[in-house]
């Protein structure tokens, strides 16, 4: 995704989210690993080490996986 793409798709989802009722907490971890992949991916080639990448992509797995069915639940 490009820059700016991976906040759009976390708003977009986060906006599917609600409907399900979810805690505020997760839709906002969800937004904050999104921001910090984003910043990432938008950083300068060849600033980004391969272990702030990881953390940032284990930090949105992490809260994707912190809505369990409720991610089925939102998508379908």
């Amino acid at each position: 995704m490009a820059a700016g793409e991976i906040k759009k798709y976390a708003s977009d989802l986060s906006a599917l989210l609600s409907g399900v009722t979810v805690g505020v907490a997760q839709l906002t971890a969800l937004t904050d690993a999104a921001k910090d992949l984003d910043d990432l991916a938008s950083s300068t080639p060849g600033t980004v080490t391969q272990a702030d990448w990881t953390a940032a992509k284990n930090a949105w797995d992490a809260a994707l996986a912190a809505f369990g069915a409720k991610l089925a639940d939102a998508l379908l």
